[in-house]
């Protein structure tokens, strides 16, 4: 009955990290550390599942500690080399750690084991390439993520701030309307904390690219 137990926990736990991630919380600190509780559970109860790490290394990276959720990860791959999850969930550990070349090889081996091209793996792309200033490359993962999921607020903010990084403000500003008659009063300031970035520069380049694009302050 374990294992069964477990999978729960680690499925609520990333409910939790969902929510705070999308900005659907109104307290998303409250919202994560319900969601860490969850996922050490999960982990205590079938250590072996590499699912139960996978929740916890999620949850570890969005509450930006991001040393032992990169530890969660290799977990993951440790119990499961097989597991293309676990690979996706690292790489978007070592992009907010500031790693997003290696980042990058992480994301072709998730590939190679047939992960689809999903919308959360080209948002999770994109970023690497957003972090490291490629904005045409960053635009286009973006571009074909918001095609696949059109509900995406995520990726619609992202793919802003590319725009706007990249000059293109006039459809940067378009996004931002569209985003803010679903998420009215959320400042750019509010959107950069839900993304744990280790260093200040990283967290910085969104932030100008997020107000370039017309985010309030």
């Amino acid at each position: 009955a374990y294992p069964r137990y477990a999978r729960a926990y680690a499925a609520l736990a990333n409910t939790y990290s969902l929510e705070a991630a999308h900005w659907w919380s109104p307290d998303p600190r409250a919202s994560l550390q319900h969601g860490q509780a969850l996922a050490t559970r999960a982990v205590e109860l079938a250590p072996a599942l590499p699912q139960t790490h996978y929740a916890l290394a999620r949850v570890l990276r969005d509450t930006g500690d991001l040393g032992q959720a990169e530890e969660e990860a290799n977990e993951v791959i440790r119990l499961d080399p097989g597991y293309a999850d676990g690979y996706l969930v690292l790489a978007s550990i070592l992009t907010y750690a500031g790693e997003a070349r290696e980042s990058l090889k992480q994301y072709d081996v998730a590939r190679r084991l047939n992960l689809p091209q999903t919308a959360r793996y080209l948002f999770h792309r994109g970023q690497a390439y957003f972090t490291l200033a490629d904005y045409p490359a960053a635009i286009r993962l973006f571009e074909q993520g918001l095609g696949q999921d059109p509900n995406s607020q995520r990726i619609r903010v992202w793919l802003a701030a590319a725009y706007a990084q990249a000059g293109r403000n006039e459809e940067a500003e378009w996004l931002v309307d569209e985003f803010m008659m679903a998420h009215p009063g959320i400042s750019a300031h509010r959107i950069a904390s839900t993304v744990p970035y280790r260093h200040e520069v990283d967290s910085e380049r969104l932030i100008a690219g997020l107000l370039a694009a017309g985010f309030p302050e």
